[in-house]
């Protein structure tokens, strides 16, 4: 149903269409608008100051000893799952990300820290670039 919506509001009416239904039932509700450009385009490795590739991903609830990180099919595949909550409640992830071709897959380094999962990837040694020019 929020796809056929999506389709036919933009993002101001749908924010306003959010709004009033929220009003109505007295708690907020999902948004039928999908998460700005900037921040979706957020999700993968990028390139930092010092050439090397990095990715933020967040966990919340999960341990070092809950996560699973391996390289496999040119990416970075994390997965986890925190333990049963009284309720019955649990957190779970399971995600790939492309590794970047420049990218040191046997140099990837991993660190947790306050719910962050922090990646980082060498460049490969010798990868130089350079431009080219159009003729």
């Amino acid at each position: 149903m929020n796809e056929i919506f999506r389709h036919f509001l933009n993002e101001n009416d749908s924010k306003l269409l959010n709004d009033l239904t929220s009003q109505l039932v007295g708690f907020p509700v999902m948004p039928l608008y999908s998460r700005p450009r900037e921040a979706a385009c957020q999700c993968g490795f990028r390139k930092g100051k010092d050439g090397s590739f990095f990715l933020h991903l967040e966990v919340p609830g999960l341990k070092a000893e809950n996560l699973d990180v391996e390289f496999r099919n040119g990416g970075i595949q994390v997965k986890g799952r925190t333990p049963e909550d009284p309720e019955g409640f649990q957190y779970a992830v399971d995600r790939f990300f492309p590794l970047p071709e420049e990218a040191d897959a046997t140099g990837v380094q991993a660190a947790l820290n306050d719910g962050v999962l922090t990646l980082r990837a060498p460049v490969k040694p010798g990868v130089v670039a350079h431009k080219i020019a159009i003729g």
